[in-house]
């Protein structure tokens, strides 16, 4: 039974690797940590499970579970990141589990099992996303310069805007006006707006 695992944060694989192995001793496990790697591997082979991380340092990529979908390969989200759209998301990609990174040991292990029989199962704290009956909020990926990347990142940092002048050598308007022209150009009604669809995808 061969599973391929990726996540791009080691302890998270190995907490994977031991979490699999405690329910198939035998699994042939084959761990990555990009999305580059892990696409070339299931070109290459054949895989009865997948388990992948959302929440990658190259962002948010729905390659593999695209080619879980493609391919009817099961496949097991195991990400810090949830919300009620990426659940619904997913949903459309015909995800068999859903696991939060804050869950109980004990959730991933019934993700697993679950994953093994081909039954859907979130997690509680996904189960709270799925039933609560609040319009969710829409997050598209920004569309962003370089530089506008750049203010944003250093935002999401803590820093403000005379600092973030400061590093990047502009003066402190010229960071107000792009950070009122990402706004403009992206339909966004406020900067803490921006900053949470900016953590979203980055």
């Amino acid at each position: 039974m061969k599973f391929l695992l990726l996540d791009d944060h080691p302890f998270a694989l190995k907490s994977l690797e031991d979490a699999v192995r405690s329910i198939v001793p035998n699994a042939e496990i084959y761990s990555y940590s990009t999305v580059e790697d892990a696409s070339n591997a299931l070109a290459q082979s054949t895989f009865n499970f997948v388990i992948c991380d959302m929440q990658i340092q190259s962002g948010k990529s729905l390659d593999v579970p695209l080619y879980c979908y493609r391919e009817r390969v099961p496949f097991m989200v195991f990400s810090s990141h949830s919300n009620k759209q990426l659940i619904s998301d997913l949903n459309q990609l015909r995800i068999t589990c859903m696991i939060n990174k804050s869950s109980p040991t004990e959730e991933l292990h019934e993700g697993i099992r679950n994953l093994l029989n081909c039954k859907k199962y979130y997690c509680s704290i996904n189960q709270s996303f799925i039933d609560d009956t609040s319009e969710f909020i829409e997050t598209p990926r920004l569309s962003l310069t370089p530089v506008q990347r750049k203010i944003l990142s250093l935002l999401g940092q803590g820093y403000d805007v005379d600092k973030i002048a400061e590093l990047m050598h502009i003066v402190p308007r010229t960071v107000i006006n792009h950070l009122a022209i990402i706004r403009n150009n992206n339909l966004c009604s406020s900067t803490p707006e921006l900053l949470r669809r900016y953590r979203f995808w980055e």
